[in-house]
């Protein structure tokens, strides 16, 4: 469905193609926690505003621009209402955090839920939800069956110990479809 939407803003630009060869726009967000977030979304709206916004087929990024991207998917077809769902997460990021009450009631769930419980499950629910404001309960499972006219999300992280090993600069990519890890092939 993207695709089509891509081509049609694309022919508003006089830029015409055949839908089976609609250039693969990615826009990528960079990592950097709250700056990250906000900032991806700024150039969200931004590129809404100048008509660009839907010549994007697919929406990556890393560390802080995800959780921009987590609170977008949660809101099927946002790309249709940015300025609505825009508001949402500024009012969010400008209400109260969440309570290290819940906070830690979303560790203990972590903790009984799981098999393997790590430092990214204390990072998640005591460090980023300081940041983001909310305790996120969407999967990426979630959006598996949406036929959304939404750029295709794609989530990424860095292999830090391949990283500071100089072992080659390694990453995950994780979508709703699939994942993959650059060292596996």
């Amino acid at each position: 469905m993207r695709r089509k939407t891509v081509q049609q803003s694309l022919q508003k630009l006089q830029i015409y193609s055949d839908l089976n060869e609609v250039p693969n726009i990615a826009l990528l967000g960079s990592g950097g926690g709250a700056r990250a977030m906000v900032g991806l979304l700024g150039s969200l709206d931004q590129l809404q505003k100048t008509g660009l916004l839907d010549c994007v087929l697919y929406l990556s990024g890393v560390s802080g621009s995800t959780w921009c991207m987590a609170s977008l998917y949660q809101e099927p077809d946002w790309s249709t209402k940015l300025e609505t769902v825009k508001d949402k997460i500024i009012q969010r990021l400008s209400g109260p955090a969440v309570s290290w009450g819940e906070a830690f009631d979303k560790l203990k769930k972590y903790y009984k839920e799981k098999d393997i419980f790590s430092l990214t499950d204390l990072w998640a629910a005591m460090v980023v939800t300081t940041y983001v404001k909310e305790i996120n309960e969407h999967t990426l499972s979630d959006q598996w069956n949406q036929k959304s006219k939404d750029p295709f999300p794609i989530y990424t992280a860095i292999d830090k110990q391949c990283k500071q090993t100089r072992e080659g600069d390694p990453w995950f990519e994780i979508t709703p479809h699939e994942a993959g890890y650059s060292l596996t092939g």
